[in-house]
């Protein structure tokens, strides 16, 4: 009785200071919940939808949003958005976007877009790959994510600009494209 009937028990849960906690449901839901400290949901903050302040989906239905991290100084929820659109190589829409605790869209990092115009920096094969992991440092206003492409960990400041990369670490010997990355 405290999951919906078409989703999944959150696959992470982050507490917050009062008890409440900021959970990811992937796969078919595609949500991010707020949580009573009871465990029922009190109320969907992000859902998968059409539109660049949603994450997107794919026919597969599994893939976003992979992981988040929240920051509860400044109230922000960083997820990482990545989809397989039809006709798009793996993956053809990539991101960390950006939400408030209220669900209000407030931008996105490092954007890939299979399908975006030649000459958009959505375009830049660069981008095009999945995040394994993210954390944030509230103090600093950093976001640091797992680039499976590259096997580094890359580091953004809060406003999207690119701070640098460090090599990461396969998470198991037999998964080279999986990096780790605690907080």
């Amino acid at each position: 009785d405290r999951y919906p009937a078409d989703s999944m028990p959150a696959r992470k849960l982050i507490p917050l200071a009062d008890g409440r906690f900021i959970g990811l449901n992937v796969y078919n839901a595609g949500l991010i919940d707020l949580y009573r400290p009871d465990g029922r949901v009190a109320k969907t903050i992000i859902a998968r939808g059409a539109g660049i302040d949603h994450p997107h989906g794919a026919d597969q239905g599994w893939q976003t949003p992979m992981n988040m991290a929240i920051d509860p100084v400044h109230q922000l929820i960083f997820a990482l958005d990545t989809a397989l659109p039809d006709r798009a190589p793996y993956p053809g829409w990539s991101r960390i976007a950006v939400w408030d605790f209220d669900g209000k869209y407030q931008g996105d990092m490092n954007r890939f877009d299979w399908f975006a115009k030649e000459g958009d920096p959505a375009k830049d094969a660069t981008r095009q790959t999945y995040y394994d992991g993210i954390g944030v440092d509230p103090k600093r206003q950093r976001v640091y994510v797992l680039n499976r492409k590259s096997l580094n960990i890359m580091a953004f400041d809060y406003k999207g600009v690119p701070l640098g990369a460090a090599p990461g670490r396969t998470a198991l010997p037999w998964q080279e494209s999986v990096v780790t990355l605690g907080f």
